[in-house]
C-alpha cells in the first residue's frame, strides 16, 4: 500500500493498522538465507525501523507525542 494512503487513512481516523506481516516476511526471509535468528532479528530491527521512520514518516516526532514541544 502506498505510504501516502495509510497517512490519508491516519488523517482521516484511522487509528490502527497491522504491520506483522511485513515484519515477518523480512524475519523469514533473512533467517531462510542465513540460517541465524540473531540475523533475522536484526533485519527485523532494521525493517522495523525503516517502516517507522521512511514508510509512516515517523522520526523525530516523539517531543510531539510527549507534549514537550513549545
Amino acid at each position: 500500500i502506498p505510504s501516502e494512503y495509510v497517512r490519508a487513512a491516519f488523517q482521516n481516523g484511522i487509528a490502527k493498522i497491522n504491520i506483522a506481516t511485513e515484519i515477518r516476511q523480512a524475519y523469514e526471509a533473512a533467517w531462510h538465507r542465513a540460517g541465524s535468528i540473531a540475523v533475522a532479528q536484526e533485519v527485523v530491527y532494521e525493517r522495523t525501523c525503516w517502516l517507522l521512520a521512511d514508510y509512516f514518516g515517523l522520526a523525530g516526532i516523539q517531543p510531539h507525542v510527549l507534549g514537550e514541544m513549545s
